[in-house]
């Protein structure tokens, strides 16, 4: 390519590449299903990557016509004097994809399987030379609102193009162990959930005794502890099935989830707050790129899933917009028990406040006014709809 028309792009160009990689992601995978109707349906999600990725690429290269899939090559061409690789690759994908699409005809797995093979090099080349972006440090993790979780699946997607995956496989463990454990993320009533651990049941204490009550029924202890042996499995079997139903609940996708437990390190986080992973003894070959890629790819959906149906469950816990009456409301402080007045709101104003209960006084909100923290009481403010 001419050097000269390497590019940086900008905010909006670099989001719509993280849409392409994300679908690809969605996708690769099941390219190479045996099942027909599943590669199908990866086929039309990969070919709406690819469409994104190509947009992406003109857009930047300021090539106005018409957009047609199989004119890509041809358009690049014109402006860099270079082809971009894999065309005929890319005329069997357009191809299947119409095919199936249009005409109800599923794709050949195996020429399928040998398209899929040559649709992330031809991103990472022509990222490389045409935007001047680095494909694989392009990281899908932005998507993720938890900065928590970012952080970790950021990590891994660069141990993973550093070839290192067991270390990837630890900080994929941690975000999904963040995810779980996120859920509710301000309600104090949250119980952490051992859903990461698909080995957690042989780790919880039992909650029925083993110190055998046979000891004082003289000739019943075998039978005893045979009772109590059962009902402590019933235990953690129901407990166990509690976890799937609230994974299903969350949308989690169980059929990843048990293939994931087969990679999984479990993972958990001591008191001061560090994280520590201990490799289980599932699969005991070495780990592939497509094992971690695929592991990772599970636990950012599930971080997806989680984080988009937190956005429609109603928040108990934020903050809520306000206006106090017109009279005003008296700013209070918490002190021994009561409250004590620090301070005046004027009438009509907008703030902000968390609800809550406390003092004896009804309901209070807590706001800030004018730098100073304090509580005002409900009879003292209207809570005002968004709608």
């Amino acid at each position: 390519m001419v050097r000269g028309l390497i590019l940086k792009l900008d905010a909006t160009s670099l989001k719509r590449l993280t849409y392409a990689k994300y679908l690809y992601g969605t996708a690769v995978d099941r390219l190479r299903s045996t099942s027909p109707i599943v590669a199908a349906e990866a086929l039309l999600r990969v070919h709406d990557s690819v469409e994104i990725f190509q947009l992406v690429v003109l857009d930047n290269l300021n090539v106005s016509s018409k957009f047609e899939f199989m004119k890509f090559w041809e358009e690049v061409k014109n402006k860099t004097g270079k082809e971009p690789p894999y065309k005929d690759r890319f005329g069997q994908l357009n191809h299947m994809r119409v095919g199936f699409k249009h005409k109800g005809v599923a794709p050949n797995l195996s020429e399928l399987g040998e398209v899929a093979s040559v649709i992330r090099p031809f991103f990472v080349e022509v990222s490389r030379e045409v935007l001047g972006v680095d494909f694989a440090e392009l990281s899908v993790a932005v998507l993720v609102d938890d900065a928590d979780v970012r952080e970790h699946l950021s990590k891994a997607d660069g141990l993973i193009a550093a070839r290192k995956y067991d270390d990837a496989l630890g900080e994929i463990g941690i975000a999904l162990h963040l995810t779980l454990s996120q859920k509710y993320p301000r309600s104090p009533w949250a119980s952490f959930s051992d859903l990461l651990d698909p080995n957690s049941w042989c780790r919880r204490p039992p909650k029925i005794p083993y110190s055998s009550y046979g000891n004082v029924l003289s000739g019943a202890s075998e039978l005893i502890h045979k009772i109590e042996e059962f009902f402590q499995d019933l235990h953690d079997r129901v407990s166990r099935q509690a976890d799937l139903l609230e994974m299903l609940i969350w949308k989690i996708d169980l059929q990843k989830y048990s293939k994931f437990a087969q990679f999984a390190p479990h993972v958990y986080q001591t008191g001061d707050g560090e994280f520590h992973v201990a490799q289980q003894m599932g699969i005991r070959r070495p780990l592939t790129s497509r094992d971690v890629q695929f592991c990772f790819q599970f636990v950012l959906d599930s971080a997806l899933a989680i984080q988009q149906q937190k956005r429609e469950l109603p928040d108990l816990f934020s903050a809520q917009r306000l206006k106090t009456a017109t009279s005003g409301a008296k700013l209070y402080k918490a002190q021994d028990n009561s409250l004590v007045t620090c301070g005046e709101i004027p009438g009509d104003q907008d703030i902000e406040g968390m609800f809550g209960w406390g003092m004896g006084e009804g309901s209070l909100w807590q706001v800030t006014w004018n730098g100073m923290e304090g509580l005002v009481k409900g009879c003292d403010v209207v809570q005002v709809d968004d709608q």
